[in-house]
C-alpha cells in the first residue's frame, strides 16, 4: 500500500490577480508540529493578510484538519485538504499565505487559488513512499563472496554493511514484502551453509519525484 509523503519543507508562490499566494508543504508526526510549522510562516508572513492551512495526520489520515483563517467558509482550508487527499498524501501540512492585492475572486476564484498554492508546493516537493525494511545479517563463508555478490543484483536488496572476521558478514536490508522470498533463495544459493539474523524492521523514506526548482 502506497505510504506517500514528502522529504523536506518545500514552497513556491503565484501571482492571482494581483495577490500573491505562497504555498508551503512540510512533513508532520504530530499536531503540535503542523501548529508549530503555521506559527513559524506567521513570524515569517506578519504583514500577509491571511495563513489559510490544512493537515492529513495519522493511521489512515484519520486527523484532518482545515482553516480558512478569514477566507470566506470553505474557500481557502478544504480546497487545500483536498489536494493532499487527492495526491494521496499523509502526514503532511500544507499552509498558504495570501497578500491581498486589492482584486476580490469570489468564491470559485478563491478555491481556486488556494488549490493551486497547495498544487504548486507540491510541483517543488521531493516525494518519498515509506516503506517498511527488514534489515538483517548473513553470516558465510569468504569463498562464497563474488558469486554471492553476483547473485544479489538479481534482488531488490542493499548491502549497508560488510564485515570480515573468520567468516563474512554481510548487514542487508529489503522491503518487507521481498524478505521471505530472498532470504529462501539465499539459503538454495548458499546450499544452507549460512546464518541470517533478522534486525528490527524499519521505515525508509524512498523518493519517488524530486522536487522541481519554483524558480526554472
Amino acid at each position: 500500500m502506497s505510504n506517500l509523503s514528502i522529504k523536506e519543507w518545500a514552497s513556491a508562490d503565484i501571482m492571482i490577480k494581483d495577490s500573491q499566494f505562497i504555498g508551503y508543504l512540510f512533513p508532520i508526526s504530530s499536531e503540535q508540529e503542523a501548529i508549530d510549522g503555521l506559527a513559524k510562516i506567521r513570524a515569517e508572513h506578519p504583514k500577509a493578510t491571511h495563513h489559510c492551512s490544512a493537515y492529513l495526520l495519522g493511521d489512515d489520515d484519520h486527523i484532518q484538519r482545515a482553516h480558512d483563517d478569514g477566507e470566506p467558509s470553505q474557500t481557502a482550508g478544504v480546497p487545500m485538504l483536498e489536494v493532499l487527499k487527492k495526491n494521496k498524501l499523509h502526514d503532511v501540512s500544507a499552509v498558504v499565505v495570501r497578500y491581498f492585492g486589492g482584486t476580490k475572486l469570489g468564491a470559485g476564484g478563491l478555491i481556486r487559488a488556494y488549490t493551486k498554492g497547495v498544487t504548486i508546493a507540491l510541483d517543488a516537493a521531493c516525494l518519498v513512499d515509506r516503506v517498511w525494511h527488514q534489515p538483517f545479517d548473513l553470516t558465510f563463508a569468504y569463498s562464497a563472496i563474488d558469486p554471492l555478490d553476483h547473485f544479489l543484483k538479481d534482488y531488490p536488496v542493499e548491502i549497508t554493511n560488510r564485515s570480515y572476521l573468520d567468516q563474512v558478514t554481510y548487514r542487508l536490508q529489503t522491503p518487507l514484502e521481498h524478505y521471505d522470498k530472498l532470504v529462501s533463495s539465499i539459503h538454495n544459493f548458499l546450499n544452507g551453509q549460512e546464518k541470517i539474523t533478522p534486525l528490527e524492521k524499519e521505515i525508509l523514506p524512498l523518493v519517488v519525484k524530486r522536487g522541481q526548482d519554483p524558480n526554472n
